[in-house]
């Protein structure tokens, strides 16, 4: 059996966005196995309020110059105690762990969540080839970009989630009712940061054609730049009435029981939390082919896969999804059990926690 290992997980954005709930997950999963954890985050952050009221240990700085008092904290860690792991989960995490200079008996662990390759400045360059022993990308999208820049040292390991109850019909009706989304028609989802590449624009485009056709309702979850100028084109294609802005999601539940179908189409997505939670939910999605979303979803097995953003593309499927309620509730069903196979928190803390123990075999400790 493995020994315990003493790990360190370093963290600095500011709010709860993926990457955030996929660190949490691991915490409570390493803990849960026995392993020591501990946790370097932002003063105040979700993460930091969440690690606390579960009783890990939290090493906290402020916001300001982030990522250079992190380096500091984390030499002075490093000083007091030993650690087995530390696990960068983000990119201005990264940049302490490179600044701090952490080597020798650590493995130095590096999760990459994005598919696109590294920049190729300087910094970049070094971080990744001094600044780490391994890194873990979300899916083999993201190992592919990291490839393309000569990154070999590098094992996927897939996101997971939590699995809820399926939701009811009466708690469908109560999460309609609550959010205010009338009884008939349909409603569409999308819960992701409103940024470039995230995809609501191309839903808020096909709406008007989808809504010739049958009466629809759009949720929005999520909150970004981007959402000032998404109201005003919803207003500019006269759907405003059909489109609800619901900003930061807190209720995953009452979110998704909502929902008839959910819709994926990030571009530059490591892979995706929201998407992995509504297949979860039992729920049809369509997201976009060609990206880590294929890792997912086997198109007409358990979601529907399209190549494009157009309108008439994006209408086309969700049209087709709710003209068949029948082949729709098959692949909500697949979709679930697709999530029950690979894509289950444990599985990822199980996977994350064999290539822990690789990298340190690779460094000639005995696990």
């Amino acid at each position: 059996m493995a020994s315990t290992l003493n790990t360190l997980h370093v963290d600095l954005r500011p709010d709860w966005r993926g990457g955030q709930y996929q660190a949490w997950l691991l915490l409570r999963g390493l803990a849960a196995r026995g392993h020591r954890v501990s946790l370097l985050t932002l003063r105040g952050s979700p993460l930091a309020k969440r690690a606390q009221h579960a009783r890990i240990p939290v090493e906290e700085v402020s916001r300001s110059f982030a990522r250079l008092r992190a380096s500091r904290r984390l030499r002075e860690l490093a000083r007091r105690e030993r650690f087995d792991v530390v696990h960068a989960h983000e990119a201005h995490a990264h940049t302490a762990l490179w600044l701090a200079g952490v080597r020798g008996a650590s493995a130095r662990i590096v999760s990459r969540r994005v598919a696109y390759p590294p920049a190729g400045n300087w910094l970049s360059g070094r971080k990744y080839r001094s600044g780490l022993d391994h890194c873990i990308a979300v899916s083999d999208h993201v190992r592919q970009c990291l490839a393309s820049k000569g990154l070999v040292n590098v094992s996927v390991v897939h996101d997971g989630v939590e699995l809820p109850a399926v939701p009811s019909p009466a708690s469908r009706k109560d999460a309609r009712t609550r959010l205010g989304v009338p009884p008939e028609g349909i409603v569409l989802s999308c819960l992701s940061v409103l940024e470039p590449g995230k995809g609501q624009a191309a839903v808020i485009e096909a709406l008007p054609a989808i809504r010739q056709s049958l009466p629809t309702t759009l949720l929005l979850g999520g909150e970004g730049s981007l959402r000032r100028q998404l109201e005003q084109r919803v207003r500019a294609l006269g759907v405003d009435s059909a489109v609800r802005f619901l900003g930061y999601v807190q209720n995953l539940e009452e979110f998704f029981a909502a929902t008839d179908i959910f819709i994926f189409l990030a571009e530059n997505e490591g892979l995706g939390s929201s998407l992995l939670h509504a297949m979860a939910h039992q729920l049809p999605v369509i997201a976009l082919d060609d990206t880590a979303a294929s890792e997912v979803i086997r198109d007409t097995e358990s979601g529907r896969l399209i190549h494009s953003t157009r309108p008439e593309a994006v209408a086309g499927a969700v049209l087709y999804l709710a003209r068949h309620p029948e082949l729709a509730r098959v692949l909500a069903v697949h979709a679930r059990t697709t999530i029950t196979q690979r894509f289950t928190a444990d599985h990822m803390v199980e996977e994350t926690l064999k290539v822990y123990q690789s990298v340190r075999h690779s460094q000639g400790s005995a696990l």
